[in-house]
């Protein structure tokens, strides 16, 4: 697993206290982010929390398997613009595992460290005098999540790539002890680094990216040579490393505040010994030419709220290849009951909160699309 895969699983895993005004532990990481951001009033956070568990508390099969085709579908068309040495197209029984979060965490923010979501209601976006059907309505959702095939782990946050790299035994030592030290290694010779260079602005502009707007911003780019014993070599190669900025953090809150003295560049690329590529990460979205990757919201909510399929019909062929599960996880949901409306339908949420749900699943009735794959009729 990459660094940035870790990472992205773990915050994605975490939930959005950090957004929503929740108290932190004194000498959390969160305190410190925390004591920079706008402050939501009581009421601000309890409307946050109704509007989080309206996208979230859904149930998750068909958002799941939206997600995870997305994710496909961008893996293949970044695949090809690099021609990546990878077997395309890439298909679902290619993936080894998925990564995917709970809707809400893939909801677009303003700048950080502000809590507010990136909506035409600005800060009025926990305003109850606006109809919560709305302000949910104008929340936007950005690609997010990761899929792992057998040689490469694609990495997607705010609708855009955030890091590609390839997957070997060497892969753990190179991002353990090259974000440590390769800034201590020896320069490469001028010809080296320039050859270096070439191949990453080359990568960097097939997978779009401003090539321009990167060079304009005036970030340092140095280029750094390592070396590495790759498995099945008698001696260490050459790997190079073509950085964009020394000291940057991008949106990860807790990895700033927890690795300060760690280097992290806004935008880097590692190549091997035979001018392959190792690892792209682009930690900044702005840089890219294309637009985000988006779920509109009301896609988002039919997706959440459209109920699970029976589970006789997610023991076939058909319905694992539909939600896109293995033997082994539907035998999980099954045995684990992994439908999130059990979470209000039994009660364990706010009375009041769970109250808010129900009506509001009430209004946005006409929203749902019940489940009626045509296989299902008969069982």
């Amino acid at each position: 697993m990459s660094r940035f895969k870790l990472i992205l699983c773990l915050a994605m895993g975490a939930g959005v206290a950090c957004f929503i005004g929740s108290t932190p532990r004194p000498g959390d990481p969160a305190e410190v982010w925390q004591q920079s951001a706008p402050r939501l009033s009581i009421a601000q956070v309890k409307e946050s929390q109704v509007m989080m568990m309206n996208v979230d508390y859904g149930a998750s099969l068909a958002w799941q398997a939206a997600v995870s085709r997305a994710m496909l579908l961008k893996a293949n068309w970044l695949a090809n613009r690099l021609n990546l040495p990878i077997k395309r197209p890439i298909y679902t029984t290619d993936v080894r595992t998925w990564c995917i979060g709970k809707p809400y965490l893939d909801v677009l923010r303003e700048p950080m460290p502000s809590p507010y979501p990136d909506t035409v209601f600005g800060h009025d976006i926990y305003n109850t005098n606006f109809s919560r059907l709305r302000r949910i309505l104008a929340l936007k959702f950005g690609l997010q999540g990761v899929l792992d095939t057998s040689t490469f782990e694609f990495s997607f946050n705010n609708g855009q790539l955030q890091d590609i790299a390839r997957r070997d035994a060497s892969q753990g030592e190179r991002s353990t002890d090259g974000f440590a030290n390769h800034m201590k290694e020896s320069q490469p010779i001028p010809d080296e680094a320039a050859q270096a260079y070439q191949l990453a602005t080359n990568w960097l502009a097939a997978a779009d990216v401003n090539l321009d707007m990167l060079e304009k911003s005036r970030l340092p780019h140095p280029v750094h040579k390592a070396q590495y014993q790759f498995p099945g070599d008698l001696l260490p190669q050459p790997v190079y490393f073509v950085d964009w900025g020394t000291n940057y953090y991008g949106m990860y809150w807790a990895y700033q505040f927890w690795h300060t003295n760690e280097w992290h560049p806004t935008v880097s690329l590692e190549i091997g010994p035979h001018n392959e590529l190792l690892e792209m990460y682009i930690g900044d979205p702005t840089f890219f030419r294309n637009s985000p990757m988006l779920i509109p919201s009301k896609t988002l909510w039919r997706l959440v709220h459209t109920p699970n399929p029976p589970l006789q019909y997610l023991k076939t062929t058909a319905g694992m290849r539909e939600f896109i599960m293995t033997t082994d996880e539907v035998s999980d949901y099954a045995s684990h009951l992994t439908n999130r409306l059990w979470l209000y339908e039994h009660h364990q949420l706010d009375p009041v909160s769970t109250m808010l749900i129900s009506n509001d699943l009430k209004r946005l009735n006409s929203e749902l699309i019940p489940y009626t794959n045509n296989s299902t009729k008969s069982q």
